[in-house]
């Protein structure tokens, strides 16, 4: 992937604990972001960041660590 210059790698799969991710390791691409429609975590460290809605992280917390 890195020779194809991918900046950001997505996981749309929803890729969740337990479960694997191909494709997604720290030198996979310099931003790498999972969306998902549940509030929790993929488990998977290479993975930077997690974009959601209010529904899975309501205003005011409830939602995952």
């Amino acid at each position: 992937m890195r020779a194809d210059r991918i900046d950001i790698l997505v996981d749309l799969k929803r890729a969740t604990r337990g479960q694997s991710a191909p494709g997604f390791h720290p030198e996979a691409a310099p931003v790498q972001a999972t969306y998902s429609d549940y509030p929790g975590t993929t488990g998977i460290s290479a993975i930077d960041y997690r974009l959601s809605d209010e529904r899975a992280d309501p205003p005011g917390g409830g939602g995952p660590a």
